[in-house]
């Protein structure tokens, strides 16, 4: 989201013009986020020598980071968002997701659709909390690092579990 919205406003679009996007805000843990990029991003794929084969965990937090205060300065300019995390997606996606179908004025999606398996990126699985497997995959460094960088960010945000 937040790459959408800088490259249109970079490209000179005005900002009024955000007054009437609907955007749809799903929001992650920022512990969880860089270790994703980190584990799907393969910078080699593009040409990235300095980085062969996996970005480190650092700058992937950068990434995050970076999104995210963009998003925050974007927010005044948007009059329609509404915003969900991930945790509360997967812990109640019906109710959620009445809330995006509310929020777009459109029909509720059927109960049925929540039973169901997705597939996404070849795996079919259903709706569910993936921090768990995320925070299994980063080390204490990891952590550290991902504090170091981002921790004021954590703080706002009110996450702290790194669990």
């Amino acid at each position: 989201i937040a790459f959408g919205l800088a490259t249109f406003t970079a490209a000179g679009q005005p900002r009024s013009f955000l007054r009437v996007v609907c955007l749809i805000l799903l929001t992650r843990n920022g512990y969880t986020v860089p270790e994703g990029i980190q584990r799907c991003v393969v910078p080699g794929r593009r040409g990235n020598r300095m980085y062969p084969d996996e970005y480190p965990i650092g700058l992937c937090t950068k990434q995050w980071r970076a999104s995210d205060e963009f998003i925050e300065q974007q927010r005044p300019a948007l009059n329609h968002v509404v915003e969900i995390k991930c945790e509360q997606l997967t812990a109640g996606p019906t109710a959620n997701l009445r809330r995006v179908t509310d929020f777009l004025s459109i029909d509720p999606f059927a109960d049925s659709l929540f039973n169901e398996k997705w597939t996404v990126r070849g795996k079919g699985e259903p709706i569910q909390n993936m921090n768990a497997r995320g925070f299994q995959r980063l080390s204490e460094l990891d952590l550290d690092e991902i504090e170091s960088v981002a921790g004021q960010r954590l703080d706002s945000m009110d996450i702290t579990d790194r669990s």
